[in-house]
């Protein structure tokens, strides 16, 4: 639980380190980033791994950095901020959020999340109900 409630600080933190970006550490950030995905394989492993990666999960979209340089790019600080809001604060009014626990066998159950909680006792069907998992459809 303690490493829950550190998690959640940071979430509630965030909102802060975002908005006190300036202009240009936001540039800065988002020009790290686009570097990093257009920077070029080093090995014929690095590509076919990339490539492996694209084809075992059914996607095929061959220049899927490329494209993801190009949505960072075109990025604003204030949607940013609004994916934060929306998804990620814990008042977001679209936030999902997952937290396995796993006790030993001689460990008192005690699940101490009481509102909105699901038990999965099946991953592989939790899995399959989701809408955005079709790699096992």
């Amino acid at each position: 639980m303690h490493l829950d409630n550190r998690i959640e600080a940071f979430i509630a933190e965030l909102e802060n380190i975002i908005e006190e970006l300036t202009e240009d550490s936001f540039a800065s950030f988002k020009t790290a980033v686009v570097s990093k995905r257009l920077e070029k394989e080093k090995t014929p492993g690095e590509t076919a791994s990339r490539l492996f990666e694209e084809i075992s999960h059914h996607r095929y979209q061959w220049q899927r950095n490329i494209e993801l340089a190009k949505s960072v790019q075109a990025l604003a600080k204030d949607e940013v901020l609004s994916v934060y809001k929306n998804f990620i604060s814990a008042n977001g009014q679209h936030r999902k959020k997952m937290a396995s626990l796993v006790f030993g066998s001689q460990h008192e159950n005690v699940v101490p999340f009481k509102e909105n909680r699901v038990i999965i006792t099946d991953p592989l069907k939790f899995k399959l109900s989701m809408p955005l998992f079709p790699c096992l459809m």
